[in-house]
């Protein structure tokens, strides 16, 4: 005769707590393991050449990223008359290209403006300086604060005439928080050209001189941790 019916139906399905394990815990059955966490190794990389790039996300706990806009060129110099309209040109600077990256843009400076010297009444009238470079997307938005502007032309001779110096570039900079950006993303970005001096009309006939210089190369460079 079965056990089971010695026992009465009322006491049949009663089991002690105390038997009760969780599912996790029983013996032979093991626990889902989780995901791991790709690890993270800190680094760095900086972009300075000229033209289109592309950034792969690394894994990251933050990443900061920083754009400098290119500087703008020197102003040149330009020989005028005070009779006719006869004017001996020199090539203008020209101004600094920009970065961007994600959302994230430095300008680039403008370029100075040229000297002139006017024969007749010999009169110089030296060039203004570039205006500086803007920014915008960043945490941090600088006027100014990125790659310098290059120097304006010189001329000892005829009143020592000076081209403006080029603006400086602007400056964008963000701190990105885990979520922010996918890991493994390619995204791609421009690093501005720098902008281009002005040239000296003739130096050899005005006894020497100088043309206004270019501005420093724009750059982008990312660091996480």
């Amino acid at each position: 005769m079965s056990n089971r019916l010695l026992i009465p139906k009322s006491k049949r399905f009663l089991v002690s707590p105390s038997i009760i394990r969780p599912r996790a815990i029983i013996p032979g059955v093991m626990p889902i393991p989780r995901a791991s966490k790709p690890p993270v190794v800190p680094g760095s990389r900086t972009f300075s050449t000229a033209g289109a790039f592309n950034f792969t996300v690394p894994n990251f706990n933050t990443l900061t990223v920083t754009l400098r806009g290119a500087g703008g060129g020197g102003g040149g110099f330009y020989y005028s008359t005070d009779y006719d309209s006869t004017r001996y040109p020199s090539t203008p600077g020209s101004a600094g290209g920009a970065t961007s990256w994600n959302g994230l843009v430095a300008n680039g400076g403008q370029p100075g403006t040229e000297s002139n010297y006017i024969d007749g009444v010999e009169e110089v009238i030296n060039g203004s300086a570039g205006a500086a470079g803007g920014a915008s997307g960043g945490t941090t938005n600088t006027t100014g604060g990125g790659n310098a502007g290059g120097a304006g032309s010189y001329t000892p001779s005829y009143g020592g005439g000076r081209g403006g110096n080029g603006g400086a570039g602007g400056l964008a900079s963000k701190t990105f928080a885990v979520g922010q950006l996918t890991p493994g993303a390619v995204l791609s970005g421009t690093v501005g050209a720098p902008g281009g001096g002005g040239s000296c009309v003739d130096p050899g006939f005005f006894g020497g001189g100088y043309a206004g210089q270019p501005g420093t190369g724009a750059s982008i460079t990312f660091t996480w941790s």
